[in-house]
């Protein structure tokens, strides 16, 4: 090759003169280059084949486009939901089911296979399925790709929170679907939070979505659900996705362009061993401003939580006190919000009614509105009121759980007479731990006794905090047996 120096070249000719006569180092020599020459025909063959796939594909979107521009002229929708940008939106990659050789390049080669939600759909995929583990954002997810794709000017969104579902009509008939979309490839139904469902509403949601799939086949649909509620939530025909953590370098890319002092948040998360969960989109934008308020980091999950409650006491307060001069006493409503959330946890619903606000909790008109003014609350378009953010009723009901023993706790998120968790309360299990895990009382306690023997991966989701060395080595070999 050209690239070859002349003093190299030199060398080889010198070399080659005094072997080619050696009978043996030729047949070597032929033997290597006619294998080099098979392998490197196969690869070309390979690459040949890869660049023709890949031109059907963009042929196929381009036909796909073609149909979606024509879609848009001929179907004018009567209602049209007009989506806002997310402020401080932090991109995160979607990945699909691996396969062994995926696992493979991605480890060993750093090839990464994951997209984002907008190339999936371009490429066709007209049914994909969310999951996630809590706090990664799906939802906000959900929300950018609703404006992304309406900005876009090729895609029709319409955006659903479940969590607003009745059992009083079907689904079809709540969301308006024949007033919003139409059944072309420009048409996109987001339905948000599988998860969120009443356990009773849930197999009948799932097959009015299916309903829907067959009666819209063009249409694009996508679904979100929490990771701990995959084995209960089939969805013929959907394609399965994963929503990932950012990336290590992401992370410290976003540090550095949102907190003034960057380098000492950096170096401090890494004393404090918190990277792990500032991956996580929520717990990254709170620590920074936990850090940005008090000059310091986080310890735990629960002091950002905290956090971030207090934070919406003190901005309802400053609205109040520009308002009418008021000041909302944050004691009395954490009390209420505390009673709210255990009462949705004891009857495992997903939002209460103002008539059990009243009747069942005492809690009157201008609590509520109190409430409310706080951004924890929010009143559903069924009348119905629900956390703003799951997450945060899940924190005041492990509060609740905290003060309880054992046996009450089990008898709460277990399935009656049984060892399982109910699937929607296992992060309250997690972040239930996480807080008791602080108490020298947990030690050696019947909880703790309970998961080492029953549900060894909550210990490992809470952190190595909550166990002694000796356990943790215990609990690690015998996952590590159960994997070999």
């Amino acid at each position: 090759p050209n690239t070859v120096s002349p003093a190299f070249r030199d060398f080889f000719d010198i070399l080659y003169n005094e072997v080619k006569n050696d009978p043996q180092v030729s047949i070597i020599l032929n033997t290597d280059f006619t294998t080099e020459v098979y392998q490197l025909s196969k690869q070309i063959k390979e690459d040949i084949e890869n660049i023709r796939e890949e031109q059907d594909k963009q042929i196929g979107i381009l036909m796909d486009i073609r149909s979606m521009l024509l879609s848009l002229t001929q179907f004018t929708p009567t209602i049209v939901q007009e989506y806002e940008d997310i402020e401080g939106y932090i991109p995160l990659k979607i990945r699909r089911e691996e396969n062994e050789q995926d696992t493979y390049n991605r480890l060993f080669y750093g090839k990464d296979s994951s997209k984002s939600i907008e190339d999936l759909i371009i490429e066709g995929n007209k049914r994909l399925i969310l999951f996630s583990a809590p706090q990664y954002g799906k939802t906000t997810v959900l929300a950018k790709l609703a404006f992304d794709l309406q900005q876009s000017g090729l895609y029709r969104p319409f955006l659903f929170n479940l969590r607003n579902y009745s059992s009083s009509s079907p689904l079809e008939n709540q969301i308006k679907l024949s007033e919003r979309l139409d059944n072309s490839a420009s048409s996109v139904l987001i339905l948000d939070g599988l998860d969120e469902l009443k356990e009773a509403d849930r197999d009948n949601v799932i097959s009015e979505i299916s309903i829907i799939s067959l009666n819209y086949p063009l249409m694009n649909i996508i679904l979100s659900c929490r990771l701990s509620h995959k084995t209960v939530m089939t969805v013929n025909g959907f394609e399965d996705i994963y929503l990932q953590s950012m990336s290590y370098d992401n992370l410290v890319t976003y540090i550095q362009c949102h907190c003034s002092d960057h380098e000492t948040f950096l170096s401090n998360a890494r004393d404090s061993q918190i990277m792990q969960f500032l991956l996580v989109p929520f717990f990254l934008r709170e620590s920074i401003s936990y850090f940005e308020t008090h000059k310091s980091i986080p310890s735990d999950k629960v002091t950002i939580y905290e956090y971030f409650i207090n934070r919406c006491f003190q901005e309802d307060k400053q609205r109040k006190i520009a308002r009418a001069g008021l000041v909302s006493p944050r004691a009395r409503l954490n009390k209420h919000l505390e009673h709210i959330a255990f009462s949705m946890l004891t009857s495992q619903q997903m939002e209460i009614s103002a008539d059990e606000l009243f009747e069942d909790l005492n809690i009157s008109c201008d609590v509520i509105e109190e409430l409310i003014g706080t951004s924890l609350i929010t009143k559903g378009d069924n009348g119905g009121f629900t956390f703003v953010h799951n997450a945060f009723k899940e924190y005041k009901q492990e509060k609740k759980l905290c003060s309880l023993d054992f046996a009450q706790i089990k008898s709460l998120v277990c399935y009656p007479g049984t060892d399982v968790i109910i699937p929607a309360l296992k992060n309250v299990v997690v972040l239930t731990i996480h807080l008791i895990s602080k108490n020298q009382l947990w030690s050696e306690s019947d909880f703790q006794k309970w998961c080492i023997k029953k549900h060894t991966w909550i210990l490992v989701e809470v952190g190595p905090e909550c166990l002694d060395e000796s356990t943790r080595e215990i609990i690690f070999m015998d996952i590590y047996n159960d994997y070999k």
